[in-house]
């Protein structure tokens, strides 16, 4: 009897393990997937829609606020924040120098070997339609809602905002300095469309420095106070590399004949696809698991020897904006 129950329990606790350990990694696999997932589909947005200027076409007619805040940490070289000649630029992380390039980026924030990308756009809708000095379109609660004094109404004074009649632009913060409305601002009727700058990267720590966690994070444009600041904002964790190669019509058929992870700023005007690759790992080192992979992320190889679960999420995504833009010339 004694033998028998010795047996049983031997029986019992090897089930339990087994269930332990299959809960575990179902439970990796599963946050993998989650996180990958978001990630992606947060990039995907916004590189599909980088180079939307609302219903905006010419960015050689757009002018500046003369009395436009100050940016505290640019990404680039001065007036990198209103200039609009690069809507879409990608840094290769093997090759180039990502902090270096955006240097709203600390080096101790990024993983090196990863890419970075930044992306210029307005939102998905405008904030504020003007016809003949009366809003037309706006929160019908607002209190200058079809009044004839509309200037601010709907208007996030710590933001960056495009105005425009679609032939003529102007980029401004509330309020329009005097001059620039008399000389620079649309004439009616306008749309004032939200501009959204936004850098993403790989850090290598999630909560805190030294965790060990990478996420993928981006740098936002924000205000507050009267100036603008590129502010980290991280999205999910676990997203361990990333690699882009920009697709380039070098035929004018519309269509990616070649694809490069170093495109030039004059490669960026063939530019009709872009080819996203993520390399997603588990939060928790697993003994049970021995991962001695390579990762392919496009041209770029990624040995791993250790105790993650891992996946590679990647997808197509089509540059239309900026493809228009570039066969138009514009």
């Amino acid at each position: 009897a004694l033998l028998l129950g010795l047996l049983v329990i031997s029986a019992a606790s090897v089930i339990f393990l087994q269930g332990k350990r299959n809960f575990l990694q179902n439970e990796q696999v599963s946050r993998i997937q989650e996180n990958g997932r978001f990630a992606l589909k947060a990039l995907v947005r916004d590189v599909a829609m980088s180079g939307f200027l609302g219903e905006h076409i010419n960015r050689a007619t757009i002018n500046i606020d003369d009395d436009l805040a100050a940016i505290g940490n640019e990404c680039g070289p001065g007036g990198w924040y209103t200039d609009l000649s690069a809507l879409l630029q990608l840094v290769d992380g093997p090759t180039g120098d990502v902090p270096t390039t955006y240097d709203c980026i600390d080096a101790a924030n990024y993983l090196a070997g990863t890419d970075a990308i930044a992306i210029k756009r307005v939102a998905d809708a405008y904030d504020l339609r003007i016809v003949a000095n009366a809003v037309t379109d706006c929160d019908p609660d607002a209190s200058c809602c079809g009044t004839a004094a509309p200037v601010g109404c709907a208007i996030d004074t710590n933001q960056l905002y495009l105005q425009t009649n679609n032939i003529k632009g102007l980029i401004y913060d509330h309020p329009i300095s005097a001059s620039s409305a008399a000389a620079e601002q649309p004439p009616m009727p306008q749309e004032d469309w939200m501009l959204l700058h936004r850098v993403y990267f790989i850090r290598p720590w999630s909560v805190t420095t030294g965790d060990n966690m990478p996420s993928l994070c981006r740098m936002r444009l924000l205000g507050a106070g009267g100036g603008f600041n590129m502010a980290t904002e991280c999205l999910a964790e676990g997203i361990e590399n990333m690699q882009i190669e920009i697709g380039l019509d070098t035929n004018n058929d519309r269509v990616a004949d070649i694809y490069t992870p170093t495109p030039t700023a004059a490669q960026m005007d063939l530019a009709v696809t872009a080819r996203i690759f993520l390399l997603v790992r588990g939060t928790d080192d697993l003994a049970s698991i021995d991962n001695q992979k390579s990762y392919f992320l496009g041209s770029t190889r990624v040995d791993v020897d250790d105790n993650f679960y891992r996946r590679v999420f990647s997808t197509n995504v089509q540059l239309r904006n900026l493809s228009n833009l570039n066969a138009l010339g514009l």
